[in-house]
């Protein structure tokens, strides 16, 4: 049962749930302890208080050795019991082994720092070395190199062999060094000068991550994989097989990604806990080199946030997708600059593009309104004295028009123009305003009507005054951080469904907040409802019937129920997986007056605390 925290124990209540999230993706809580054991365990004074545990040992140092073990990704039957046994044992060798120690199934100093339940004593690294050395100093750049998480075959031997060598060689690259296969100066300050804990790779060094390679980059791959609730055989040992991919499909499936199993940018800006529409602080446009029609990603968005900062019109806005339109902005930016316009990121163009000063708008404090926003129109509502078009639901010869024109444009309606505005109908309107770089909400506007040439009054002619949707502004963000999420407005889901939230992935166990002030108007439990598992319905106090959507909690806050008032920035539950959810995430929601939902991402990017761990004071 999850602990929720009290108003004055800030600092526990951080390392609590950090560490219980960890360990419930770990699987970590299969035995009999508990998480004040595990949170409130005495930090080992000293190395030698590891030194020669072995079987028949019991007690708070075998709690941590088996905790770093699964922490691991070492697979310990029996679970985290403090008694040293034969599984520990097995477990212990699994763990030297992938490290290249010594595989005794003993706990030594070596081992105890690997698992980072030790400091390693300073090393100073003799430059020089290199293969056929031999002694105490090739066994300190063994033990350096085993500490920054290299394996080296044959372990601490002090005989500077082929495998030494190829480790060194890892490290080099790993760390942007010259890659020499001897120690050089530069090598031999940065293997002084390891840490227990080496830093992750940055989100570029993991692009490109593909089945067959192996090291540090893999681990942080594959930690993050397991961080987000995906377990798979092997678990983080720094190769990258056939489960590991496998595994990486599943994250990239959930998180609305393109399935590929290799870590592309987008996957790598998730892994490491970007959002995917964060610009890069400097712009480097020879990473633009080579950008032709039909590019994606967040390369084509800094072109496109250059172009329209060096004055040129991109109609559709940075959207990250390389189309028509940025093709004809690209050019007129050519010719401005006396080059061929071509039309593709060319060696001239990008030196062209690098004296543009790129202006990136600071988050604002309110969404910007559009299409598919509250506080303009709501999308399936035309404004006073506009035409109406066809929209979700409707059934009519209006709505076969449509389908028969996006037919005609290229764009399949599953199912034919049969007059029924259903999710396949959004979805080929969808098709159609990427095809043609227009804001992608699967809402029929003017724009869409006017390019597939339907007529103005398609929708029945003009309506009487509607009043607009009730401003919707966020108070708390909803989800403790870290976590991270990205716009997966109307993309499909199973069953022809479309999705209509947004999905904030973070670790289980981390807390829901109430994102303003209101009740709990409606629950839902795991068992009663296959989607949504545990979920709540938060409606606003202010009598505009606006409500937001949680589901997929792992638990309920203590006294929340139906009925029940809450505040912004309460807790109201704990991030999981139940219903269907394959990853520990929060699906969220936005209903303006009780009515159909809206995009919630610039409202929840608004306010974005994916980086905030710190819990609001609790009232």
């Amino acid at each position: 049962m999850t602990v929720f925290p009290t108003p004055t124990s800030q600092q526990q209540r951080r390392r609590m749930t950090r560490f219980a999230a960890a360990a419930v993706v770990a699987g970590l809580f299969v035995a009999p302890v508990t998480i004040s054991q595990l949170v409130n365990a005495a930090p080992a004074q000293s190395p030698t208080v590891f030194n020669g545990l072995a079987v028949g040992a019991r007690g708070q140092a075998v709690v941590q050795i088996q905790a770093a073990l699964v922490s691991a990704g070492i697979r310990l039957v029996g679970g985290v019991d403090g008694t040293f046994g034969p599984m520990t044992a097995n477990a212990l060798r699994e763990f030297q082994t992938r490290q290249g120690l010594t595989a005794t199934g003993v706990v030594d100093q070596a081992t105890a720092v690997a698992l980072g339940v030790a400091t390693a004593p300073a090393l100073l690294v003799r430059t020089g070395l290199q293969r056929n050395a031999t002694g105490a100093n090739v066994a300190d750049l063994q033990r350096a190199l085993v500490n920054s998480g290299i394996s080296v075959v044959g372990g601490v031997d002090g005989v500077f062999g082929p495998a030494t060598e190829r480790a060194l060689r890892q490290f080099q690259t790993e760390r942007g060094l010259e890659v020499t296969g001897t120690v050089t100066d530069a090598t031999a300050n940065a293997l002084s000068g390891i840490s227990t804990t080496p830093q992750a790779p940055a989100m570029t060094s993991l692009v490109g991550i593909r089945i067959g390679a192996n090291g540090q980059v893999v681990r942080t791959v594959q930690q993050a994989v397991i961080n987000a609730g995906i377990r798979f055989p092997g678990g983080a040992d720094g190769i990258f097989g056939p489960a590991t991919a496998n595994a990486l499909r599943i994250f990239q499936s959930q998180a609305g990604l393109k399935v590929t199993g290799e870590v592309d940018e987008a996957t790598a800006m998730l892994l490491t806990g970007q959002t995917l529409t964060e610009a890069p602080a400097v712009p480097a446009m020879t990473e633009l080199l080579g950008l032709t029609p039909g590019a994606r990603g967040t390369q084509v968005t800094l072109l496109q946030r250059t172009l329209i900062s060096a004055g040129m019109t991109v109609v559709g806005g940075a959207d990250g997708i390389f189309g028509p339109a940025t093709a004809n902005a690209l050019r007129q930016f050519q010719t401005a600059q006396n080059l061929p316009a071509s039309g593709v990121v060319d060696a001239a163009t990008a030196t062209a593009l690098e004296g543009v000063t790129v202006e990136v708008a600071p988050t604002p404090s309110t969404p910007a309104p559009d299409t598919s926003a509250p506080g303009t129109s709501a999308p399936d509502t035309p404004a006073p004295g506009t035409a109406s078009f066809p929209k979700m639901g409707d059934r009519s010869p209006q709505v076969a028009e449509l389908q028969q024109a996006l037919i005609a444009a290229g764009i399949p309606v599953p199912g034919g123009a049969d007059g029924i505005f259903g999710s396949m109908t959004a979805g080929a309107v969808i098709a159609f305003q990427r095809q043609n770089n227009l804001p992608v909400n699967g809402v029929v506007d003017a724009t869409v009507a006017s390019l597939l040439g339907l007529s103005a009054n398609t929708g029945g002619g003009s309506e009487a005054s509607t009043p607009s949707a009730p401003v919707v502004a966020l108070v708390q963000f909803p989800v403790q951080g870290r976590c991270n999420f990205a716009d997966t407005w109307h993309y499909p889901r199973g069953g022809g469904r479309l999705h209509v939230g947004v999905d904030v992935i973070a670790p289980e166990g981390h807390f829901i907040y109430a994102v303003t002030d209101g009740t709990i108007t409606r629950m839902y439990r795991e068992g009663t409802n296959s989607l949504t598992g545990n979920g709540v319905r938060l409606t606003m106090d202010d009598g505009s019937g606006t409500y937001f959507f949680y589901a997929h909690f792992k638990d309920f806050a203590p006294g929340i129920d139906v009925g029940t008032k809450v505040v912004a920035g309460q807790i109201i539950g704990t991030n999981g997986k139940t219903g269907n959810a394959g990853v520990p995430h929060l699906h969220f929601e936005i209903h303006p007056g009780g009515g159909a939902p809206v995009n919630p991402y610039p409202y929840v990017k608004a306010v974005d605390g994916c980086q905030i761990t710190e819990v609001p004071p609790q009232p």
